[in-house]
């Protein structure tokens, strides 16, 4: 008991309220389109690597920074249940995570204006209108969040134009500035949708 006459911990009998967060439709369906490439291969069908995670909320257009995707990955691993085995982690946790960090901070994955990628890439390319496949792909590895070689080389092609094999900056901005998803609803509280 405590000095105000109350329990340390809560009794055994009390139930531990479980809170879901809604996941908006659009963000919903997009990560469980590219959740089947991530999949346990021969395990459980529910898990996914540890290490995708940034890749997963990638591929479902969410766009977190670096920063974003370790606490993500530390929200799981927190909140992971001891089954799972070691380097994977339950989706529905992984996409919780998702929904609270959007939740607790709306608008926190959406994409810069075009405007403000245009000063970004008129900074970084002296006012230069193009850039070849290779000097974008530098600046990916060396200016921005961490990425694999593979991933900036990706990157940087998709970029480029097909005839030319130039990237215009316009086009890309235009691109980078609404290849995401769209701004969050106002939100709304959690749903209690269970009791353990």
């Amino acid at each position: 008991m405590s000095d105000e006459g109350l329990p340390d911990e809560p009794l055994d009998d009390e139930p531990v309220i479980d809170l879901r967060y809604p996941v908006p439709p659009e963000l919903g369906d997009k990560m469980k389109a590219a959740f089947p490439y991530f999949l346990r291969k021969g395990g459980h069908k529910t898990q996914i690597p540890d290490n995708t995670v940034g890749t997963i909320m990638r591929c479902a257009c969410i766009n977190p920074t670096e920063v974003q995707v370790q606490e993500i990955f530390a929200a799981c691993k927190a909140k992971e249940k001891n089954a799972t085995q070691r380097g994977y982690f339950e989706y529905d946790n992984f996409e919780q995570q998702v929904a609270q960090m959007q939740f607790n901070n709306p608008g926190c994955f959406q994409r810069k204006s075009k405007e403000k990628i245009m000063e970004a890439l008129d900074t970084i390319f002296k006012g230069k209108k193009t850039a070849e496949v290779n000097e974008i792909r530098d600046v990916f590895l060396t200016r921005c969040d961490k990425f694999t070689l593979d991933e900036c080389s990706k990157l940087a092609k998709a970029a480029a134009d097909f005839d030319t094999k130039l990237v215009y900056f316009d086009e890309y901005a235009d691109l980078l500035a609404k290849d995401g998803i769209p701004p969050p609803p106002d939100p709304l509280e959690p749903i209690n949708e269970s009791f353990r």
